[in-house]
């Protein structure tokens, strides 16, 4: 055993508003999102993938976030642009498609398949995400493809499976995925079609 913890992802974000209801109703207007819970006026949670997010209110933080930030990953980042736009919300300038929601939260959204690491297909069926026909419309192309095509890479990192077993696509194909997983220290092949 190591005498350090991996840092494996992140739970979830503690998101200061203002007025929870509010974040409510303008999170909704732009996500598809399930609400898992709340606590009165002070706290809601919102599922994010694997992850959620706790909106926590109210803000203590005077005034608008300059530059930090958080990035949400979503399957349709142009379906974001657009509910934007409807709303009325400032896209801020720059190549990414930034805004601050009403408590001066600075936010970036982030594509899906334009991401670092990807999920894995089972992890993206469960969530019924339009990502996870995303990905396989990538043609074989990992998230890293920059990296992998640079090299010729025949592997690709992934992230761990349900169960936390490491886990490495080998040959990405049009149709066909061939995984390898390391499952208590034996190393096990399954072909994802």
């Amino acid at each position: 055993m190591s005498e350090r913890a991996k840092f494996v992802g992140i739970n979830h974000i503690a998101l200061e508003v203002d007025d929870i209801d509010a974040a409510l109703e303008f999170y909704g207007q732009l996500f598809e999102f399930e609400l898992r819970g709340r606590h009165g006026t002070r706290m809601a949670f919102v599922d994010a993938g694997d992850q959620f997010i706790a909106f926590s209110a109210p803000r203590r933080q005077a005034g608008a976030d300059e530059s930090r930030h958080f990035g949400l990953v979503v399957d349709d980042k142009e379906a974001v642009r657009a509910a934007l736009e409807r709303g009325g919300v400032e896209i801020l300038p720059g190549r990414g498609l930034d805004f601050r929601d009403p408590s001066g939260n600075l936010v970036q959204i982030v594509q899906y398949d334009e991401i670092q690491f990807t999920k894995t297909e089972p992890a993206l069926r469960a969530w019924g995400s339009a990502a996870s026909a995303r990905a396989r419309r990538r043609k074989g192309r990992c998230a890293k493809r920059a990296c992998c095509e640079r090299r010729r890479a025949l592997y690709c990192p992934a992230m761990t499976d349900l169960r936390g077993n490491s886990t490495f696509a080998v040959a990405n194909l049009p149709v066909i995925t061939v995984v390898l997983t390391v499952v208590e220290a034996e190393l096990k092949c399954s072909v994802v079609v």
